[in-house]
């Protein structure tokens, strides 16, 4: 329901979701294409298309239906809080989407990049997983019809442009600086395969002088979990986030637990430490934010005796030997141990080695958690300055 005592900013007007966009259903010509590109609900992820493969028309799921071209907004019905959505801004014709997609299409008196940004800002989100999360008879969903009476404050056409080209320069440093890591880290996988890949841990005579062979666990500590309900959240401001695999994968969510600032400091994450999640995803990041609580499932992996990039390069290495040891655990949940990282080698090179090897490597690893940095903090500008423009509490002219 919309308040009709609402004050707008000169110039903008209360219109309704369906006033801006619409729904369209446009059936996919499989006639026209000997092969296509599939795309599922869980292909796109966060404005990003997650594949581009294609396959052949025969064995498609049932839901492969819908055409889509360039200016569409794919958005997924399903539990909206996942971040399922997408702006097409290439040539589609090949394209065939999941009927459990909306596609929507912008209406002329509304700039495209606008919308978007509209539809995808955590707003709109909340109150669309709020939509979803309240039929109860079935899965978390959303419809069209169910959403349409959305309220939106709508600018003019031109303050519109002005709110997305604010908003994109942001989106645009944060991608540019993604892209940038993406090639350090690819420079720093390089540098680690030429000096260790040529030797292997099964022939330690082969090593260089002074190189030996050590278990994972030997260069460095791997801090496992605190059972966080015995410091339950005081809710005020001290209170900490409890990172779980979850924000791993997504950082901060509506459903992040908090607990209380008592928690000893040896389970208090900081910035750029490393983070192990040794069951279900079983991922090594270095996290990026300030002072969250360490809970289940995690490690902290830290080190006195040797470098941040060494001990973090070879647990990367290890991932997909610790994957297969998960996978092949007829349990429900797939998981390593400590025994694991015991058997785990690595090639420990000589001191003179490490020192050569770490002036190279730590200003590559340095400058990605800078990046990170940068990033985290035009994510918060951003994620500041989005509703205040989108509310009209922040105006601007032609951009």
């Amino acid at each position: 329901m919309t308040n009709k005592n609402i004050t707008l900013p000169d110039g903008w007007r209360l219109a309704v979701l369906e006033n801006v966009c619409q729904n369209i259903s446009r059936p996919f010509s499989f006639n026209e294409h000997e092969k296509v590109i599939f795309v599922n609900t869980g292909d796109v992820l966060e404005g990003k298309f997650l594949h581009s493969n294609y396959s052949g028309k025969e064995g498609l799921p049932g839901q492969a239906k819908k055409a889509i071209k360039k200016g569409d907004i794919l958005y997924s019905e399903i539990r909206p809080k996942n971040r399922r959505y997408a702006l097409v801004d290439f040539d589609a014709e090949n394209y065939v989407v999941s009927t459990k997609f909306m596609v929507l299409e912008k209406k002329k008196e509304v700039y495209l990049g606008f919308l978007y940004i509209l539809l995808t800002s955590r707003k709109f989100i909340q109150e669309f997983n709020n939509v979803a999360e309240s039929r109860f008879w079935t899965f978390p969903q959303i419809t069209f019809d169910s959403i349409k009476n959305t309220p939106i404050f709508l600018p003019s056409y031109s303050e519109q442009k002005s709110i997305a080209s604010i908003l994109s320069s942001f989106d645009n440093k944060i991608e540019l600086l993604r892209e940038q890591n993406k090639t350090l880290e690819k420079t720093a996988q390089t540098l680690y395969q030429e000096w260790f890949g040529k030797y292997s841990v099964d022939r330690p005579d082969e090593l260089p002088e002074g190189w030996r062979i050590r278990p994972l666990s030997w260069i460095a500590d791997f801090l496992n979990w605190l059972a966080l309900q015995k410091y339950p959240a005081n809710n005020n401001q001290d209170d900490l986030n409890v990172i779980k695999i979850k924000e791993i994968n997504n950082w901060i969510t509506i459903q992040t637990d908090k607990c209380n600032s008592g928690v000893p400091s040896k389970y208090v994450i900081q910035n750029w430490d490393i983070i192990f999640s040794w069951s279900w995803s079983l991922k090594v990041v270095i996290w990026e934010h300030w002072e969250w609580a360490l809970n289940q499932h995690l490690f902290k992996v830290e080190s006195s005796d040797f470098p941040k990039w060494f001990y973090y390069y070879w647990t990367k290495f290890h991932i997909r030997e610790f994957r297969n040891i998960a996978n092949s655990k007829a349990t429900t949940m797939w998981h390593i141990n400590r025994g694991h990282l015991d058997q785990a080698l690595v090639i420990v090179p000589d001191t003179d080695a490490m020192e050569w090897y770490t002036n190279l490597m730590s200003p590559v690893l340095d400058k990605i958690v800078s990046n990170n940095s940068q990033i985290h903090l035009l994510s918060k500008a951003r994620d500041t300055l989005l509703p205040k423009l989108m509310s009209g509490e922040v105006r601007v002219s032609n951009w």
